[in-house]
């Protein structure tokens, strides 16, 4: 057997061959006597699939094989961007944050929305909500609103603060892209909670990564800049803007639309 037979027989990854002129006969003599008579016989099905392998062909580069095989550069190829594929891309999905949340806390994802929707429609968490906006009830719709939809796209700081609450820890969510952070924290003392932020133009995914101590955050945020938020920088004054321009890197010497323009990279 050939490697341009290998090659013929080649069909989704796979070698197909036709083994019924192939004597499994181990006998050399007669290995011998049968190759001069059919050029076609092969009497060790052991050396068939050596020669087989598909490892054999992938890792045998000789000159030739490259030149006169143009499967060999397709597979080459169609490898390659498959592999680069893999490493770039990101299948988005539906409640990514929430479906991540019931491998941490061990419950359903309705059991999940639940457990906020009793939290925040109780009255006496009246005083807790007021905390977090100056209209807890406007809050307590947004909040109800929101569970009904893909969460991923409508989350906001105070439902993460919320998540917090009722499951007792903190969070970190990180933009690995964006190299930026932010922080809910209900308690220093608790356990932090990371998440990657994974996003595009369209949609947004969160992906749990580890559980960190207080000791260990300034080890992973050290090369992130904190999150900003967009109304907030808005009504800073050009000198507020240059000197967070200059924490964040950012070419201080411009007019306050371009300095808030570059700073959006952060939010």
């Amino acid at each position: 057997m050939n490697i341009e037979n290998l090659y013929k027989g080649i069909t989704n990854n796979k070698i197909y061959i036709d083994l019924k002129n192939y004597d499994t006969n181990d006998d050399t003599n007669d290995d011998i006597n049968n190759n001069n008579n059919n050029d076609n016989t092969i009497n060790n099905y052991d050396n068939i699939f050596t020669d087989m392998s598909l490892n054999y062909i992938i890792n045998n580069k000789n000159k030739e094989l490259e030149t006169n095989c143009d499967l060999f550069n397709i597979y080459k190829k169609t490898n390659k961007n498959i592999d680069t594929q893999n490493h770039i891309s990101h299948k988005f999905i539906e409640n990514s944050f929430l479906k991540e949340l019931t491998n941490i806390t061990f419950l359903e994802l309705s059991e999940i929305k639940e457990n906020i929707k009793n939290y925040v429609n109780l009255t006496s968490t009246n005083d807790y909500l007021k905390t977090l906006s100056r209209s807890y009830k406007k809050l307590r719709i947004d909040i109800n609103n929101v569970l009904v939809k893909n969460l991923d796209n409508n989350l906001f700081n105070e439902l993460f603060n919320i998540f917090c609450k009722v499951f007792n820890f903190n969070i970190i969510i990180i933009n690995e892209k964006k190299k930026i952070y932010i922080m809910f924290i209900l308690d220093e003392d608790l356990d932090y909670y990371l998440f990657n932020e994974i996003e595009n133009d369209k949609n947004k995914n969160y992906k749990f990564k580890e559980v960190l101590k207080k000791q260990n955050i300034i080890n992973i945020l050290q090369n992130y800049n904190k999150k900003l938020e967009l109304n907030k920088i808005k009504q800073l004054k050009v000198e507020q803007l240059k000197k967070l321009a200059k924490e964040y890197k950012v070419n201080i010497n411009q007019k306050k639309d371009d300095l808030i323009n570059d700073l959006s990279k952060f939010i």
